[in-house]
């Protein structure tokens, strides 16, 4: 009998007793959550850097290279969920080989090799129209598509292993912390304006925050309960915040600002309930009206008054 057949059952066990959902699904969320963490310092390094400095001298600089480390490590981290899966007998629908394989791993696959592409486009982008100082290049863009897609193909980790989950309190605030890490990948979009160097027009920031918060914050208010939008952004704003104590603090960089989310917040939830959240179309359209003007007027204030975003 080979070692990992001796003690994954019994690590496998201890997590699932410990989080209440199966050790597989827990090996792939807090692999990818901790992966996610390393990138995401890794990208705004990188932006900080050249909001600073200008331009690369060369292409493997320290932040690229832990662009380039998560991209791949989340790759490993999807192989070995799959592996898990297996060694657990996971009661998965997708099967090939003799291997069980989450359909959110394969996901989590697929958005990372297109943004491992996203690499290559960049550096014929650039041999074929010159260097730009823009996030939203073609390329950059498949980047910054990538990571926040692959946060919610971690995220459907726990969907997936959702019918045989019986969540405890740890497990419960992992599932806050991969919705929390969703609205950190989606806000990347917003990148150029957090550090106050936007080549697009301002108009675009309110449409983007609006977006993500109606996008994020409704699904995890549904997927959490109660005050689910409230713990998503508690815990964004602890994540941006240990980002940006890491790029300004620690590596003498700009520190990059955010979006509060804390006004929409309140308007999906105010709105939950008021209108409940069983008839959910009911509620998602509710609810992205109560985002799109209490979340505004919220965010435009928070803005203006602690200079929090542009």
């Amino acid at each position: 009998m080979s070692a990992p057949a001796v003690w994954w059952p019994r690590a496998s066990a201890r997590l699932e007793r410990a989080t209440g959902y199966p050790g597989w699904s827990m090996v792939g969320v807090v692999g990818g959550l901790v992966v996610m963490g390393v990138a995401m310092v890794g990208l705004y390094w990188d932006v900080a850097w050249h909001v600073d400095f200008g331009r690369d001298t060369e292409a493997f600089t320290m932040p690229h290279l832990l662009v380039v480390v998560g991209q791949l490590a989340l790759v490993g981290v999807a192989i070995v969920t799959v592996l898990c899966a297996t060694a657990d007998a996971a009661p998965v629908r997708l099967r090939l080989w003799g291997l069980r394989i989450p359909w959110s791993a394969v996901l989590l696959v697929a958005f990372r090799l297109g943004g491992s592409v996203a690499f290559a486009l960049d550096d014929l982008w650039h041999r074929s129209y010159g260097l730009d100082v823009t996030l939203w290049s073609p390329p950059h863009l498949m980047l910054l598509a990538g990571g926040a897609l692959s946060s919610v193909a971690i995220w459907l980790m726990l969907v997936e292993a959702g019918p045989v989950a019986r969540p405890t309190a740890l497990g419960r605030a992992i599932h806050v912390v991969a919705c929390a890490s969703i609205l950190v990948g989606v806000s990347t979009a917003q990148g150029e304006f957090d550090f106050g160097v936007p080549l697009a027009r301002v108009l675009v920031l309110p449409v983007l925050v609006m977006a993500s918060a109606g996008f994020v914050l409704v699904l995890s208010r549904l997927a959490l309960g109660p005050g689910g939008a409230l713990k998503v952004v508690a815990t964004f704003v602890v994540l941006r915040v240990a980002v940006a104590l890491v790029v300004g603090a620690g590596l003498d960089h700009s520190v990059p600002h955010f979006a509060l989310y804390l006004a929409p917040a309140l308007a999906v939830e105010l709105v939950a309930a008021r209108l409940g959240t069983s008839r959910r179309l009911r509620f998602a359209t509710g609810a992205g009206l109560a985002v799109a003007t209490v979340g505004l007027a919220g965010e435009w204030a928070w803005a203006a008054t602690a200079n929090g975003h542009h």
